[in-house]
């Protein structure tokens, strides 16, 4: 009567040899993960693909009414106020050529229309082409005090002329006509401001973060007027 004895240990020692033998392996196992784990000092968390500057820039303008997506896109905004009005520039996005953007100013009939110090409703539009969609991504009212050291009659008015680094850049004069260069308007800048003229951006990833200054780089004024010679 003794042979079920002998079988439970038997039984015991087995599970007790698995048991050890698992054990082992997990330490094996871990041991040599360990050794072949990289150093945390030697990984590069910053690694990332270098962009060429010129890839998040844009400063080909867009005449918008020569745009073939101007009148869908003048009716389309209608929804959102009937003062609106495209400004002068339409710009592609450099980096998704499916994306555009525009803005608008108040139309000139409705831009007198105020007892109040004179002011303008800025709004910014991206543009997605091919589906014929737009969002208005910001909008405020722009006294003419803002950007004039002098508050008159006159209204100051927008003009897109750039995008830079994800930022919109745009022209700001009273409304009606400006002291343009032949090939980009910007180039008014290369050698001293413009009276009256301002420049100031739009951040595109965060544009209630309201206008910011802008002051055109060597390298920006030199490409325009490259582009400028190159063209006559």
């Amino acid at each position: 009567m003794e042979t079920p004895k002998n079988d439970q240990k038997i039984v015991f020692g087995v599970v007790i040899a698995i048991i050890a033998i698992l054990v082992i392996a997990i330490v094996l196992t871990s041991r040599e993960a360990r050794e072949y784990l990289p150093d945390s000092s030697s990984v590069d968390t910053e690694t990332r693909e270098v962009v060429d500057p010129a890839e998040l820039q844009n400063f080909d303008l867009i005449n918008a009414k020569a745009w073939d997506r101007y009148e869908n896109a003048s009716e389309d905004i209608l929804v959102l106020g009937e003062d609106q009005e495209i400004a002068k520039y339409i710009l592609q996005d450099p980096q998704d050529d499916n994306i555009f953007y525009f803005i608008t100013n108040n139309r000139a009939e409705t831009l007198f229309q105020t007892e109040d110090t004179p002011s303008n409703h800025l709004s910014v539009y991206r543009y997605t082409y091919d589906e014929y969609s737009f969002e208005r991504i910001y909008r405020a009212e722009i006294t003419n005090d803002s950007f004039l050291d002098e508050a008159d009659d006159t209204v100051i008015h927008f003009d897109s002329v750039g995008l830079e680094n994800n930022k919109l850049v745009l022209l700001v004069h009273p409304y009606g006509p400006y002291v343009d260069s032949p090939c980009h308007p910007l180039l008014v800048f290369s050698e001293q401001p413009a009276e009256d003229l301002g420049l100031v951006t739009v951040d595109l990833e965060d544009p209630y973060a309201g206008l910011s200054e802008y002051s055109i780089s060597g390298e920006v004024q030199t490409q325009l007027t490259n582009d400028c010679d190159y063209r006559g």
